[in-house]
């Protein structure tokens, strides 16, 4: 009889700890990603300061290109992070007038300095 008891009291206990568990736990985004879009950073090793940015919205539509010369960007860092979104935040409301992809405008160049 003690032995059915405590299955009982073991099978109880693993249902209150089953029903406290999320099913799905919300993933915590990095302060950098956009929910807007993402960009794209084109470069070559042996010309490193010449590069591409592009920026696409959620449907993969490009939205800008920028070529960018005689600037190394350092996408490990946060601030250069932080810039490209706000560039693609800036972008994202041009592309929302316009609906055509534009490019060389100098927006990138313009949030980079």
């Amino acid at each position: 009889m003690k032995k059915r008891i405590k299955n009982w009291v073991s099978v109880f206990a693993l249902l209150l700890l089953v029903n406290e568990i999320p099913a799905q736990q919300k993933i915590k985004q990095a302060p950098w990603v956009s929910e807007k879009g993402y960009w794209v950073l084109q470069t070559n090793v042996n010309t490193p300061l010449y590069c591409t940015v592009s920026f696409y919205n959620n449907a993969n539509l490009l939205m800008y290109s920028e070529r960018l010369v005689g600037i190394r960007l350092d996408t490990n860092k946060r601030k250069v992070k932080m810039k490209l979104k706000k560039a693609l935040e800036t972008i994202d409301l041009v592309w929302q007038e316009t609906g055509v992809p534009t490019g060389n405008k100098q927006y990138v160049m313009a949030m980079l300095r």
